[in-house]
């Protein structure tokens, strides 16, 4: 029963656990406490994005890893914040993960 109460927490959502999408993972998990081994819905990140974009208030998502030998790399924060990034050949240091997340709105 365990087993099956994990696809009943991912149902709602319409998360596919353990495919190649990517969107969900079953994960075993021991309870010591109780004895037994319980299964638990993990969301990936690729269902998250599934989830951003379902929600409309996307227009799109990338992301990257910023090296040491990248040609270019401009980041700002603040009200007017802004990323700019061109990778090179990405044998250096690896130095940030960055996502860039563009509203669909002003809102």
């Amino acid at each position: 029963m365990r087993f099956l109460g994990a696809p009943m927490q991912r149902a709602s959502p319409g998360l596919e656990p353990n495919t190649i999408l990517g969107h969900a993972y079953m994960i075993p998990f021991d309870n010591r406490k109780k004895g037994v081994t319980e299964f638990q819905v993990v969301v990936g990140y690729k269902g998250l994005i599934d989830f951003a974009r379902r929600s409309g208030h996307i227009t799109s998502i990338s992301a990257n890893i910023h090296s040491s030998d990248d040609d270019l790399w401009e980041y700002e924060e603040g009200t007017e914040a802004r990323l700019r990034h061109r990778s090179g050949v990405m044998q250096g240091e690896k130095l940030h993960a960055w996502r860039r997340v563009p509203r669909a709105y002003g809102g």
